[in-house]
C-alpha cells in the first residue's frame, strides 16, 4: 500500500467511526473516545499525504 492509499484509507476509517457516533456535548471537557480515534486516524492520513509530497 502506498502512502496515499494509506492516508484515504485512514480517511474512511475516521468517516466510518464518525458515521456511528451521536452528538456530544463536551461535558466537563471529556471527549467521547470515538472521536479522539477518528481525529487520530484524520491526523494520521495528514502525516502520510504530507510525507508523500516529501518523498
Amino acid at each position: 500500500m502506498t502512502p496515499i492509499e494509506r492516508s484515504k484509507w485512514c480517511i474512511q476509517q475516521a468517516e466510518e467511526i464518525e458515521a456511528g457516533l451521536v452528538p456530544s456535548d463536551e461535558m466537563d471537557g471529556l471527549v467521547p473516545i470515538g472521536y479522539c480515534m477518528a481525529e487520530w486516524f484524520r491526523a494520521v492520513s495528514r502525516e502520510l499525504a504530507d510525507g508523500s509530497r516529501v518523498a
